[in-house]
């Protein structure tokens, strides 16, 4: 039983020796006081439970969007890791004038996506 069960378990048993104890009193006037006192601490109570349910919902919220930046951070990583072997295959020396063209393009291609996945990334 956890911490909330157990509190609440004690409210509840609150609640019903103040409403024994009012049944037991023979004047209204004693009784009203008490009723009062232990109404207030049930309208607190249930207070105090719905920010607890209101918190943990908005925890599990937060949980998932942690889970969702880190998925997106580790993508963009593996494609920076991706990039920076094709820069370093591309350090070789090409043979020919057509081949450097199209790994110039291809660099290109490659300089324009991490722009815009830089900047989509600052966006979110």
């Amino acid at each position: 039983m956890d911490f909330v069960d157990q509190s609440h378990t004690l409210v509840s048993s609150l609640e019903l020796c103040a409403k024994k104890a009012t049944v037991r009193c023979s004047s209204d006037e004693a009784a009203a006081p008490l009723l009062k006192e232990v109404k207030e601490l049930q309208e607190k109570w249930d207070s105090l439970q719905a920010a607890v349910a209101e918190e943990k919902a908005w925890l599990e919220s937060c949980r998932l969007q942690l889970a969702d930046y880190d998925d997106a951070v580790n993508r963009e990583l593996a494609w920076m890791q991706d990039v920076e072997q094709y820069f370093a295959d591309s350090a070789e020396l090409c043979a020919d004038l057509a081949e450097k063209k199209c790994r110039l393009q291809r660099t290109k291609v490659y300089v324009e996506n991490l722009f815009y996945r830089l900047l989509r990334f600052l966006l979110i």
